[in-house]
């Protein structure tokens, strides 16, 4: 399991100071990678990689971009870090096949030509960016929601959080609200109103990180990109999360 990292550190200033080189880049590069780990291993796992072929295969790509400078190209270039993302890995797994089939044709002593349509014909893209997608969308809602449940526990309401944290997610079945005020021995009302208050919380708070992964400098709209990770909670391509309970 990855360690825990404060996504207040994935702002794109963070990403910015990936592509300066020392001395901001060693750590800003490392807490990315540890961040963005499991959208790309969710990716590589959907084309048919082992676990561990999955694992070094995304240890291999964070180690080529920092070869080739690829924090420094996004901090030129600006946009959504997601984009970016999810386009150099694609590009970096098409290489790194090219290059086995190579070796394979070499050993036999066939031509080493590659044709590019013989991988895309083995690929699902729409697929593929969908689970890097959710993945993406799943980190976010974490770690939205651990920032909220701090905020809960300073004010002595973790119990109620716990309770309430279900009618955002839907991962389990949650509970009425008049069960959790016997529970908690607070009104009925009480309940609802901290219901709308999270609802609230979380929303802002979700907003504020995805906001933290797109270039300010850059044309991209805070509401497109929403729109678009809004399109992953729909039924077909992710129906254990109630888009409504987010995004309402």
């Amino acid at each position: 399991m990855l360690p825990h990292v404060d996504f207040e550190t994935t702002r794109w200033s963070l990403i910015k100071a990936a592509g300066t080189g020392p001395p901001d880049a060693p750590h800003a590069v490392s807490t990315l990678c540890e961040i963005y780990s499991k959208p790309i291993v969710s990716y590589i796992l959907s084309l048919g990689y082992s676990q561990d072929e999955a694992l070094d295969l995304s240890q291999a790509f964070f180690l080529r971009l920092l070869e080739n400078d690829f924090f420094a190209s996004i901090s030129e270039e600006g946009g959504k870090f997601r984009t970016y993302l999810k386009k150099s890995i694609r590009n970096f797994l098409h290489y790194k096949w090219k290059m086995t089939q190579a070796q394979k044709r070499e050993g036999s002593g066939a031509r080493a030509d590659i044709d590019s349509s013989e991988i895309s014909s083995n690929r699902d893209d729409e697929r593929q960016d969908a689970i890097f997608d959710r993945e993406w969308v799943l980190k976010l809602i974490s770690v939205s929601l651990d920032r909220v449940r701090d905020d809960w526990a300073i004010r002595g309401n973790s119990d109620l959080f716990a309770e309430l944290v279900p009618h955002l997610t839907r991962t389990v079945k949650p509970r009425k609200y008049g069960e959790i005020a016997e529970l908690l021995s607070i009104s009925e009302t009480a309940v609802r109103k901290r219901a709308e208050r999270l609802r609230k919380q979380f929303s802002a708070e979700f907003r504020r990180i995805v906001l933290e992964t797109i270039d300010p400098a850059s044309d991209q709209d805070l509401e497109t990109e929403l729109r678009d990770l809004r399109a992953v909670f729909e039924p077909r391509n992710m129906s254990h999360l109630a888009a409504k309970g987010v995004y309402r």
